[in-house]
């Protein structure tokens, strides 16, 4: 039986297609990059539950200056993780993870960070991996909390067990993979507010036809994949639910075997690349909520 845990309340803002996440200021649009290349622009910046506001200058594409009195080498001292939102247009808001450096009175000189902390395993052979584009009346329906996602793990913690899934493991855990057996699953699922019962916008999207993807990388926060280009349209920070199933990792001993793992999850497009001189897109995606520990050790390949 699985355990299943009620991660909604852990995703608020991720949903919310105005914030735009971003890796590098590079990605802001030029008009906007000037105005806090100038200082004219004041930014939101988030430690912990503390919310500060600051006039923000960029110094180059991975650092910038923030003069805000209240963020101090008390509240928040050097190594300090800092999420600031940078305001745009038309509702949107471009979002990035940084370090605070270092401090002089009450300037402070931030180093942007990769959302994706953990460590990247890079694709082994055999995996099989699609994703299907969530509708935008699901993920609204998700944002104001009509629906709620639920996440299923078994074969990684040993936890209590919620029963009330167990009626719905055709739709979420202990499902097989080409008939491979898993060893560990992580799933998510759409189910309605307050019941323990699956939502139909779930049973829809899984209806619908995937697209095949290569797996690029993937960490504990988020995977990078290629699909063949079928639509000039960006998927550009679209919600998405990916279906991964990881094979074995080779080794010489053969009484030692990674476990199999296979994921389904929600996640979003931080950033959607197309490459000029090939068929093939990119997907960065950010998982809704990242995966737990345990499942790097079903990861295939070297660490890097």
């Amino acid at each position: 039986m699985p355990i299943a845990v009620d991660i909604s309340n852990q995703i608020p803002g991720r949903l919310q297609n105005e914030n735009i996440q971003i890796f590098s200021l590079q990605c802001l649009p030029r008009q906007i990059r000037e105005r806090y290349e100038l200082g004219q622009q004041q930014a939101l910046l988030l430690h912990g539950e503390t919310v500060h506001r600051g006039r923000i200058q960029i110094l180059g594409n991975n650092h910038l200056a923030v003069v805000a009195p209240t963020l101090d080498n008390k509240t928040t001292p050097p190594d300090s993780h800092v999420l600031v939102t940078l305001t745009a247009d038309k509702g949107r808001r471009f979002v990035l993870q940084a370090v605070i450096e270092k401090q002089e009175r009450d300037i402070s000189v931030l180093r942007i960070l990769d959302p994706r902390l953990h460590m990247r395993f890079p694709a082994a052979p055999g995996h099989g991996l699609q994703f299907r584009p969530v509708p935008h009346e699901t993920v609204q329906l998700l944002a104001e909390g009509e629906i709620r996602v639920v996440r299923t793990k078994v074969g990684l913690e040993s936890e209590r067990i919620l029963a009330a899934l167990e009626r719905h493991r055709h739709t979420v855990a202990d499902r097989q993979h080409d008939g491979a057996q898993a060893s560990g699953t992580v799933i998510d699922t759409l189910a309605e507010r307050g019941r323990e019962k699956v939502a139909e916008e779930f049973l829809a999207l899984q209806g619908k036809r995937p697209t095949l993807a290569t797996l690029d990388d993937i960490s504990l926060g988020g995977i990078c994949l290629s699909f063949p280009r079928k639509s000039a349209r960006s998927l550009a920070n679209r919600m998405v639910y990916v279906d991964l199933s990881c094979p074995p990792a080779p080794t010489t001993d053969t009484a030692s075997h990674t476990p199999l793992l296979h994921l389904q999850a929600f996640a979003t497009v931080r950033r959607h690349t197309r490459h000029p001189t090939e068929a093939l897109d990119s997907l960065h995606l950010m998982f809704l909520h990242q995966l737990p520990e345990a499942a790097a050790n079903c990861f295939a390949g070297p660490q890097t």
